[in-house]
């Protein structure tokens, strides 16, 4: 098993949590009239906050968070298409 570093520095985990943040502007611009901006900040912060008590390191979980919520939100998008509880975005 491959040995994680955990990093208790307060100023870490603020930059880190910065860098969530802008991750989840940066998806929420990629999906918008899809997925409500909300939604998307909430499972960004909620992804990288378990990957960071799994002992992930900071550039891990940003590239990490990155994958697992677009995948996340493609099956939600496409479970929403196929139920057709997708309203279309105004334009």
């Amino acid at each position: 098993m491959a040995s994680v570093q955990t990093d208790s520095n307060p100023l870490t985990a603020l930059v880190a949590r910065a860098a969530l943040r802008q991750l989840a502007e940066q998806l929420s611009l990629e999906y918008a009239g899809a997925v409500a901006p909300g939604r998307v900040l909430r499972l960004v912060l909620a992804t990288g906050h378990r990957l960071r008590r799994q002992g992930y390191t900071a550039d891990q979980v940003l590239s990490v968070t990155k994958s697992a919520v677009r995948a996340d939100l493609t099956t939600l998008i496409g479970a929403s298409l196929s139920s057709g509880s997708l309203t279309p975005a105004a334009g």
